[in-house]
Formats: structure tokens, C-alpha cells, sequence
């Protein structure tokens, strides 16, 4: 007899998907799959699962740090050009980088030198737009009053 789907219970010819099983939601039926295969999965299959998965997610993390450690290089040298005149440098802040001296000091100053996790080697895109060790107008004093500070 013809019924309408709003009314059917799944058991009949007419309406064949509207079974349980059909009525989940895909995720359900996703983790359901997983499920399945991991209880079919050997101890020492689960185990080397799960030291792919520890590799993925370092391969992860320190992609996104090297990605974190460009994008800060970058924004900081678009903003050291915001009003920058073409041909001309932007002016240098004469005060000591906070990744120097400061609430951040003895970190790496991603703008101006950094170790690149991902290749290892060291990036120096030069575009922090305050002073570091070793350039023009830089202070040594501002070290050593710095550590004294530490020290009390």
C-alpha cells in the first residue's frame, strides 16, 4: 500500500532509504568506517598508525611556525613602507627592537634575523624597523643596563 516517506518506518519496497542506517548523519556513518577499520587494525598496526600520525602533526606544526615567522616578517615590512615614498628607505625607529631589549628580550626578532624551522637555515629579511645589535645608531649601553636590570 502506498504511504507517504514522512510515515514510513523503512521496512517497505517503496521507500528502500529510508532505513536507520540511511538516516544517519555522513559523519556518523564516516566514524562508523573508522571505527570498523581500526578494530580490524594489529596492535602493531595501530602503533605504526600512530606514529604516522605524531609525524604529520610535528610536519604540521613546524610548517605553521615557519609560515608564523614569514608572515611576521612581512606585515613588519609593509608596515615600515606604509608612507614610504618609492626610491626612498623607511626611517629607522632609534630605539632598541623588544625582541632585543625589552618585554620579549633574548628572543628572535622574526623581522629582522630568525632560524627558519622548517629548512633550518637562518633568515634575515632586515625589515624590523627598530635597532639591533651591530647597526648604525645602535647603543651598547642599552645591553648592559639591560642585564643589570636582570641582575637586581
Amino acid at each position: 500500500m502506498y504511504h507517504s516517506a514522512d510515515f514510513c518506518d523503512g521496512n517497505c519496497q517503496i521507500h528502500p532509504l529510508m532505513r536507520p542506517d540511511f538516516l544517519m548523519p555522513w559523519a556518523n556513518i564516516n566514524d562508523m568506517e573508522f571505527e570498523r577499520i581500526e578494530a580490524a587494525m594489529t596492535p602493531e598496526e595501530r602503533e605504526h598508525r600512530i606514529e604516522e600520525l605524531a609525524t604529520e602533526a610535528a610536519c604540521r606544526r613546524i610548517e605553521q611556525e615557519a609560515l608564523i615567522r614569514a608572515q611576521y616578517a612581512r606585515s613588519s615590512k609593509e608596515r615600515a613602507l606604509i608612507g614610504v615614498k618609492r626610491g626612498q628607505k623607511p626611517v629607522k625607529i632609534q630605539l632598541p627592537c623588544k625582541w632585543v631589549i625589552g618585554e620579549f628580550a633574548g628572543q628572535e626578532c622574526w623581522a629582522w634575523e630568525y632560524m627558519d624551522p622548517k629548512s633550518g637555515k637562518r633568515e634575515c629579511p632586515h625589515t624590523c624597523q627598530r635597532l639591533h645589535p651591530g647597526e648604525a645608531g645602535w647603543n651598547p649601553d642599552w645591553l648592559r643596563l639591560m642585564r643589570k636590570g636582570r641582575k637586581a
